[in-house]
C-alpha cells in the first residue's frame, strides 16, 4: 500500500481488525506516532488490498 509516506512496511492479517492493530503498532514503533488518528487509520483501511 502507498499511503504517501516513505515506508516499506508490508502487512498481512487474517482480519481487517488484526491489520489495523498491526499497522497502528507499526506507526508507534517505527514512526513515533503515539496514537494514529481515525483519519490516518481510515486512509490505511481504504488502501489495504
Amino acid at each position: 500500500m502507498d499511503a504517501g509516506a516513505n515506508c516499506n512496511g508490508h502487512f498481512k492479517a487474517a482480519t481487517k481488525e488484526d491489520l489495523m492493530r498491526d499497522v497502528a503498532e507499526h506507526f508507534k514503533k517505527k514512526h513515533g506516532v503515539g496514537d494514529p488518528t481515525e483519519t490516518i487509520m481510515n486512509l490505511v483501511a481504504k488502501l489495504a488490498k
